[in-house]
C-alpha cells in the first residue's frame, strides 16, 4: 500500500505526498501548505470485506481521481475503460465491475489475487484497485496494439510451433507451467 504521508525533499524544498500513486508536490519554502508543521493524516480504515483495497483507494466518486477517456468494452455488469489519472496522466485499463451484482464481490477478489501472481512480460499487470459506493475498480496496464484476434488474422499462417510458443509463455505467466520445464519450439 502507498502511504498519504507528507514529506520534505531535502533539495528542492517542495512538500510533496503521495495522492492515489502519483507523487504530488507544491513549493512550501521549507514549511507544509498546512503551516510550519506538516499536517497530522487522519489515519483511514481497510475495508473489512475488502482489506486488500488500500484505504486511500476507497474514494466517495472514482471520477475525481481519472478521467474515463473510452469504453472499450461492457458486459452484463462489467466495463473496461481507458482512463487516465489526473494527478501524473498514467494511462490505464480500468475494469469497473458494480457493486449490486451478486457475484462481483467474490469477482473482484479473485480477480485481485489472481492479477497479483501474475508475473510475465507478455502478459499486463496489475497497477491498483479502488471502490467508491457503487463499485470496485481493477487497474492494469493498457495495451494499446489491438486483439490478439486481429494479430492472428495478420500472421495468415498459425502454425504448432506459434501456437506452442504463445501457450507456453501463457502457462509460465500463470505459474501452471514452471519455468524449467518449458523449452523453446
Amino acid at each position: 500500500p502507498i502511504p498519504c504521508v507528507p514529506w520534505q525533499s531535502q533539495t528542492s524544498g517542495q512538500y510533496q505526498r503521495r495522492v492515489h500513486g502519483a507523487v504530488v508536490s507544491t513549493q512550501s519554502g521549507g514549511k507544509s501548505p498546512a503551516g510550519s508543521r506538516s499536517p497530522t493524516p487522519k489515519k483511514k480504515k481497510h475495508d473489512k470485506d475488502f482489506p486488500f483495497v488500500d484505504p486511500d483507494n476507497i474514494v466517495k466518486d472514482i471520477f475525481t481521481v481519472f478521467t474515463k477517456d473510452k469504453s472499450l468494452g461492457k458486459g452484463a455488469s462489467c466495463e473496461v475503460a481507458s482512463v487516465t489519472r489526473k494527478a501524473d496522466k498514467a494511462r490505464f485499463a480500468m475494469k469497473i465491475m458494480k457493486k449490486d451484482d451478486k457475484w462481483n464481490p467474490i469477482h473482484f477478489k479473485q480477480e485481485f489475487e489472481l492479477l497479483q501472481k501474475l508475473d510475465h512480460p507478455n502478459i499486463l499487470r496489475y497497477r491498483d484497485c479502488y471502490m467508491d459506493p457503487r463499485n470496485f475498480y481493477i487497474c492494469t496496464d493498457l495495451c494499446t496494439g489491438g486483439e490478439l484476434f486481429d494479430k492472428i488474422k495478420e500472421l495468415k499462417k498459425f502454425n504448432e510451433k506459434n501456437c506452442s510458443r504463445l501457450s507456453t509463455d501463457h502457462y509460465i505467466g500463470h505459474g501452471s507451467l514452471p519455468r524449467q520445464t518449458h523449452t523453446s519450439a
